[in-house]
């Protein structure tokens, strides 16, 4: 019996630390201070965020648990959280992959594609060639994006690259025309290697609306392509 007791107090701190220690914990700040201190922060534990399309009639959308000074805010079993709706849906992809939707108004999308030493190929987010609404940047009608787009090249025969930058602004007027206001390379890079001639252009498409981005090189072997864009939508 007096060994028991002397194992009883070992087992309370664990089972303490595993009901008020929040997993993976995200800690607010309000205008730039720590909201909490140092040592007894507040935070809010993203460990029970459920999808809001797999949330039950009774069940918060994307809830977010609080902790205060270390400790759940109400119980294990009855917890306190945050409805948070759809917001996690636009900017924590939980399951890995992109981001979506803006950030401090700023957006981001990825152009791939392949093609054949000497051949051009036109890059799209599923690596179709295929250029349409839902396969590149699209700028809103009647509307202005800013866009900086870094785009590189690589030969399967591991010596050669290519990659160079674009920045600027697009305008898709209300007459249906997308005018780019800089559609030239904002950096000639040299090429990597041996690449021989090789280009990535930026255009424009006014049936869709999209930015195109479109790539060759000489060489030898097989090209990847990667286009990464960040951009914003000025107007509207």
């Amino acid at each position: 019996m007096r060994r028991l007791l002397l194992a009883v107090p070992l087992l309370i701190p664990l089972c303490a630390q595993a009901q008020t220690t929040a997993a993976n914990p995200v800690e607010p700040f309000s205008y730039g201070v720590r909201v909490g201190t140092a040592k007894n922060p507040l935070i809010a534990a993203l460990s029970s965020v459920v999808p809001s399309a797999q949330a039950g009639s009774t069940q918060a959308a994307m809830p977010v648990e609080m902790f205060s000074y270390g400790r759940r805010v109400g119980t294990q079993s009855n917890p306190i959280y945050v409805n948070l709706g759809n917001a996690l849906d636009g900017y924590l992809p939980l399951t890995g992959g992109n981001t979506t939707g803006p950030l401090n108004g700023y957006q981001f999308i990825s152009l791939k594609g392949s093609s054949a030493s000497g051949a051009t190929t036109t890059l799209s987010t599923d690596g179709s060639s295929a250029i349409s609404e839902d396969t590149c940047l699209v700028v809103p009608l009647k509307g202005v994006t800013e866009f900086d787009i870094n785009a590189a090249g690589v030969s399967s025969n591991g010596t050669d690259a290519v990659m160079n930058r674009f920045s600027g602004t697009a305008a898709y007027r209300s007459d249906g025309v997308l005018q780019l206001n800089n559609s030239t390379a904002s950096n000639n890079y040299p090429g990597f290697g041996s690449p021989g001639t090789w280009s990535i252009a930026l255009s424009s498409d006014s049936s869709s609306g999209c930015l195109v981005v479109k790539a060759t090189a000489g060489g030898t072997g097989s090209w990847s392509w990667r286009a990464n864009i960040h951009y914003e939508n000025l107007v509207p």
